[in-house]
């Protein structure tokens, strides 16, 4: 898929390769649309995109992961990470940021939900 069409791949699509959970909760973070493309971040936004990463990447480790109604670590026990999803299955809900109601979208065949007037 990289070398069919790497000009309009999405940010999204990029980041759920590396970090396929908590992809989405980059974006919320950031305040960036996980359907834009790679070529349209400013240079700004791409830094507090790999910021959002890292934080989202060190709470999900600290409290355990996300997990789901079928994931358990190694002793049967459930992450808590999922208690602090900002979006995650919240269709039709408002945002904690801005009262609009949260969307449910599709990009690269995988589920987010997004505020459309939070994250641009």
């Amino acid at each position: 898929l990289n070398d069919l069409m790497p000009d309009a791949h999405r940010v999204f699509l990029r980041t759920l390769e590396r970090y396929v959970v908590l992809g989405d909760y980059c974006f919320v973070h950031a305040g960036i649309d996980p359907k834009r493309t790679t070529k349209s971040l400013r240079l700004t936004e791409v830094a507090k995109l790999r910021k959002s990463l890292c934080s989202v990447l060190e709470r999900g480790l600290a409290t355990g992961g996300a997990s789901d109604n079928t994931y358990r670590d190694f002793y049967g026990g459930r992450g808590g990470y999922q208690n602090e999803f900002l979006t995650y299955g919240r269709t039709g809900e408002p945002c904690n940021n801005c009262g609009l109601a949260l969307k449910r979208i599709v990009v690269g065949g995988r589920g987010t939900w997004v505020c459309e007037k939070c994250q641009k």
